[in-house]
């Protein structure tokens, strides 16, 4: 849910659409455009990864506010999905490299692996992303430290923050659910599911 109606994509995830007043609408069509959308924090803006005809990949947002899609200028052969902090700050992967932007400020940081889903939390100070054996690791972006959060007995994947930039939730590629309590350095495993979404409200 967005500030001004319901977002999804269809069966293919080649289109997102609003739906709004019982009418809706197209917003954007693209081959896998749909793949893991995201919303920012405010409601207003809808992220999604854009891919043309040469193949290269494309970080993307529409604004709701001025029903305008704009091109971050990174095209790379695999540029990942992306988020947003709070504070309207931008961040996505190109390559090995973690991108975060704002106000055409930008800060670089090196990941080591290619993630296509590396969410930066909602406060800023945290990325969540997957490494190359698909485990998941925590970057602290202020002392610049990676750490291992997952164990050593699976593939995780899908990294996904609490609003309130507490907790993590992943998934297995047996599709268990996992909980990890940044405060307190743990992990939980919650059961069998897939595809877990953060109630708006999560303290």
């Amino acid at each position: 849910r967005v500030s001004t109606g319901i977002v999804f994509t269809d069966n293919n995830s080649s289109s997102l659409y609003l739906m709004k007043n019982d009418i809706t609408e197209k917003i954007f069509s693209s081959p896998g455009c749909g793949n893991y959308f995201t919303i920012s924090d405010d409601k207003t803006k809808i992220g999604f990864k854009f891919i043309n005809k040469e193949g290269k990949q494309i970080p993307s947002y529409f604004s709701l506010t001025t029903n305008e899609i704009t091109f971050f200028e990174t095209e790379d052969l695999l540029a990942g999905q992306l988020s947003f902090t709070k504070d309207n700050r931008f961040a996505f992967t190109s390559g090995e490299n973690l991108i975060i932007t704002k106000n055409g400020n930008i800060k670089k940081y090196k990941l080591g692996t290619y993630s296509n889903i590396a969410p930066v939390s909602p406060d800023g100070f945290y990325v969540v992303y997957n490494d190359i054996n698909d485990k998941i690791r925590l970057l602290d972006l202020k002392n610049n430290i990676h750490i291992q959060i997952s164990d050593e007995s699976h593939g995780y994947f899908y990294p996904k923050w609490s609003p309130n930039s507490r907790y993590i939730v992943y998934s297995s590629l047996g599709n268990e659910l996992y909980l990890y309590d940044l405060s307190k350095s743990k992990t939980i495993k919650i059961g069998s599911g897939f595809n877990p979404a953060w109630s708006y409200k999560s303290d």
